[in-house]
């Protein structure tokens, strides 16, 4: 509903604002306009405004971002809350410990894969070893704890409309933190 509302903001403002617009023809620039808004093109919407009109954009654009985060975040802490007040963890799925040995091959599969791609993982530069784990560690979190924070989510029946981006963001917190989970 919210999107809903901002692209008619949008569409309403742009044709406040195409008369800003520099072009010997304005139909053929208020079709371009309101084609790329439309399909949310923004950058070709913008490459046929004005400095002004792309200012608004912009601010328009940052407005739906903050929102979007905002909101991503309500629900990430919702979502950590209702996780940690389960008495029992198993009963909603959370039981990494028989996955155990699934875990540990598909890591050293993964140590394998990347071996090869880099050549000896111990010789790398600090830096690179760093950036060579968290890819190791983003795969394992994509394939096991995402899945199993879905699930839990689902079992817990917590209302969240962005269910994908919030297992994707816990499981970077367990990750980053694994005493938390």
């Amino acid at each position: 509903m919210k999107k809903r509302k901002l692209f008619l903001a949008v569409i309403a403002l742009s044709v406040i604002l195409l008369t800003g617009c520099g072009s010997s023809v304005p139909e053929d620039v208020a079709e371009t306009f309101v084609k790329a808004l439309s399909s949310a093109n923004i950058d070709d919407a913008k490459e046929v405004s004005t400095k002004k009109v792309q200012d608004r954009i912009d601010d328009l654009v940052n407005a739906c971002n903050r929102n979007y985060y905002r909101e991503l975040t309500d629900e990430s802490v919702k979502a950590f809350r209702s996780i940690n007040n389960v008495k029992n963890p198993k009963e909603i799925g959370w039981d990494l410990e028989s996955k155990k040995s699934d875990v540990q091959k598909d890591m050293n599969d993964i140590k394998e894969l990347l071996t090869k791609k880099y050549g000896n993982l111990e010789q790398l530069s600090y830096k690179k070893r760093q950036k060579v784990q968290k890819e190791a560690i983003a795969k394992i979190a994509k394939q096991y704890l995402e899945p199993m924070i879905r699930k839990a989510l689902d079992k817990i029946k917590i209302d969240i409309k962005h269910k994908d981006e919030v297992s994707n963001i816990l499981s970077q917190l367990f990750i980053s933190n694994p005493k938390i989970g």
